[in-house]
């Protein structure tokens, strides 16, 4: 029985309330993680620069900001003053090499040895992550007669796990189906594909015999059931096992760790099914999650869901 529509009203009511969760969760879910930076005249074994660069290493979809404690020293290596303030340009580069912001402070006399903020820079999210990082450069147009210096602090919220969907999927014996693989996505969610970069896939099914076959009323088929790479071709990971829906055993209940290779690939993750020869009859009603379903109408709820992440440990790259 096809429910999708129904299945999509029953999401549209509970976004809502989702929403509110997923505001307050967020405020509480910040982490502060802070970088520092240096450049300016040559002092002992060091070589003058006019720039310094800093790294972060989050997942896709990481909410980023950026804030500059800019410092500079008040004289020039041999001890003299320098009184005129120095133009600095302050740039958030996104893991795909674009340009997410740009400020221009100035290292002022006035502030020299104090720590001045800058006005914070929103860097926003990115569909790439780790492991290609952000960057924040901090230079000078030439190299300054002083010291620059002072800490990044970097204030990010990383996205949180999102549940799997497909278009529900019928199979005849011996058949095999496909589908494409999306995400839940409620008013508020960041723009673009809400299954992006390395993570974790946790794949779980439910689905039923048809119940037109009389013949087999009552009967539990075993599935094979694949998670396909967006390359088309490529199998992540699989199981062969029963509808989660029931008691049985093994449920088709598996994880895949996405690698920075496949989360270069262009395409869509799918699922593929097949009701091999073995079993009696047709199945009905395949789907990656188990919310309002008439024919189990007492069975408990379950979503697959997509966890992004990082294979290296997320922070400052310096």
């Amino acid at each position: 029985m096809k429910l999708h529509i129904f299945k999509i009203s029953i999401r549209s009511l509970l976004a809502a309330a989702a929403i509110v969760a997923g505001f307050a969760t967020s405020v509480f879910a910040q982490e502060v993680m802070n970088g520092n930076f240096a450049f300016g005249p040559a002092t002992g074994t060091t070589r003058p620069t006019n720039s310094d660069t800093v790294s972060l290493r989050v997942p896709a979809r990481t909410n980023v900001s950026v804030g500059v404690l800019l410092q500079r020293s008040p004289t020039r290596p041999d001890g003299l003053p320098v009184i005129n303030d120095i133009p600095v340009t302050i740039q958030v580069f996104r893991p795909d090499g674009t340009t997410a912001a740009t400020a221009n402070p100035s290292a002022s006399v006035f502030a020299a040895g104090v720590p001045v903020p800058s006005i914070p820079l929103i860097g926003g999210t990115s569909q790439r992550g780790c492991p290609d990082t952000w960057r924040v450069r901090i230079s000078t147009p030439n190299v300054p007669a002083v010291r620059i210096f002072g800490t990044l602090v970097f204030t990010i919220i990383r996205p949180g796990q999102v549940k799997l969907n497909i278009d529900e999927l019928s199979v005849d014996r011996s058949g095999t189906g496909t589908r494409s693989i999306t995400a839940h996505s409620i008013i508020g969610a960041a723009p673009g594909n809400l299954i992006a970069g390395t993570g974790t896939f946790r794949i779980r099914a439910r689905w039923h015999t048809d119940p037109l076959d009389l013949a087999n009323m009552g009967r539990f088929f075993r599935l094979n059931v694949e998670l396909i790479k967006p390359d088309g071709s490529t199998l992540a990971n699989s199981e062969n096992g029963f509808s989660n829906h029931g008691s049985l055993t093994p449920p088709v209940d598996f994880t895949y760790a996405v690698t920075p290779q496949d989360a270069a690939m262009t395409g869509n993750w799918r699922v593929r099914v097949t009701n091999p020869g073995t079993n009696a009859g047709r199945i009905v009603g395949f789907d990656l999650e188990k919310n309002v379903d008439l024919l189990a109408p007492t069975a408990p709820f379950f979503n697959s869901t997509f966890q992004a992440g990082c294979t290296q440990a997320v922070g400052v790259v310096q």
